[in-house]
């Protein structure tokens, strides 16, 4: 289906609706999706809510597309709408892709040949192919004490909502049973990728456990927690499982100290407040509080808005000072202050520059953390 209707149409139930106030989709308790065309959209449960939604909006022209769910949706023109539309100007995520953004930090598990095999990723090459080792054979793939809670309990203790295992490696040999041969790539010969193929290509470390490989430390964790999780990313941090089936004690040993220091340092802000305007005041606790810190959110359902902004900080004395200032947000920014903490009275997040109005979920203030 598709085309221009007026509003009229509803009436006969067709449940499309184009949102004409700047306005997020949850003033109408409607979620937005995002049509083929990159428009913002929105879904509608019951046509009498519908009808009392349109007729307050005031509204004349929709435009209709099939959902592939099986839902009438309206797909939100600026050209078609009395008034700007709250979406047009920004994409937003599928449900999917949030809920990936939310988990901040996932298990990225290698498991594989390379795992029994001494000279480790990628485990196949003309060395140890059918010679040597024998990378190729399949009794080689030989835990002796598997136990995949072993895995699950050290992503818990990371953090970590959700893993992925890389069932299928460099060498082609799968972790589940099947009758299909894959091609075998016996065709292709050998060879180093070109660099000139790759020029940004970072190595660092290895995918696989080898025995004796060194670890990063708790602290250089922190670093990388506060580079990815800190800075709009999600951490795939890797878990190289060992010959026997289970974590590596000292893998583990850091997994649970970074989940711990976390937890520690970012469970319970010392003041919290959310807004949808381009500033947003943090009173902070009375006497004045220490703080070095802030986490910064957007509510991602309505896509990462903000291009802009400034962090000013009151202390006890009643002046306001500089703190901070970037230039995006998304799901979480981490807003680390380049000096020694202050005993502070209030906080301002100020938005300097968005693409729509700002829907930010947290500002949040946070006491020095523990070391690691």
């Amino acid at each position: 289906m598709g085309g221009i209707v007026p509003v009229q149409a509803l009436l006969l139930g067709v449940l499309a609706l184009c949102l004409v106030r700047q306005l997020p989709c949850a003033a109408a308790d409607m979620p937005c999706v995002l049509d083929e065309r990159g428009t913002g959209s929105y879904r509608f449960p019951e046509l009498p809510q519908l009808k009392g939604w349109v007729a307050s909006q005031e509204t004349q022209i929709v435009a209709i597309d099939d959902h592939r769910a099986g839902l009438a949706v309206a797909a939100c023109r600026a050209e078609w709408s009395k008034m700007p539309c709250a979406t047009n100007q920004v994409p937003v995520p599928t449900p999917e892709q949030a809920a990936y953004q939310r988990h901040e930090i996932m298990g990225l598990t290698h498991f594989n040949m390379a795992t029994f095999v001494e000279d480790g990723d990628p485990a196949c090459n003309p060395t140890n192919w059918n010679v040597g080792v024998h990378s190729s054979h399949a009794s080689l793939f030989d835990p002796t004490r598997l136990n995949i809670s072993n895995w699950v309990e050290n992503y818990r203790a990371v953090g970590a909502k959700h893993a992925v295992l890389t069932a299928k490696h460099g060498c082609g040999f799968l972790l589940w049973n099947t009758s299909t041969t894959l091609p075998n790539g016996t065709e292709h010969p050998f060879a180093v990728a070109r660099s000139s193929y790759q020029p940004h290509q970072v190595q660092n470390g290895h995918w696989f456990w080898r025995p004796g490989f060194a670890l990063r430390s708790v602290q250089q964790m922190v670093e990388v927690y506060h580079m990815t999780v800190g800075n709009n990313q999600v951490l795939e941090l890797d878990f190289a499982i060992n010959d026997t089936g289970n974590v590596p004690s000292d893998a583990s040993a850091v997994y649970h100290a970074l989940g711990a220091w976390a937890r520690a340092c970012y469970g319970m802000p010392v003041a919290n407040m959310s807004g949808n305007s381009s500033s947003v005041l943090l009173t902070l606790p009375s006497p004045a509080t220490p703080v070095d810190r802030f986490i910064l959110q957007e509510d991602i359902d309505f896509d990462e808005r903000v291009r802009q902004w400034h962090i000013d900080v009151q202390v006890e004395t009643g002046d306001w000072m500089p703190f901070a200032n970037g230039t995006a947000i998304g799901h979480k920014r981490i807003v680390l202050g380049s000096g020694p903490s202050s005993s502070l009275t209030a906080a301002r997040l100020t938005v300097d520059s968005a693409v729509a109005s700002p829907v930010i979920l947290a500002f949040a203030a946070f006491k020095p953390c523990p070391d690691p």
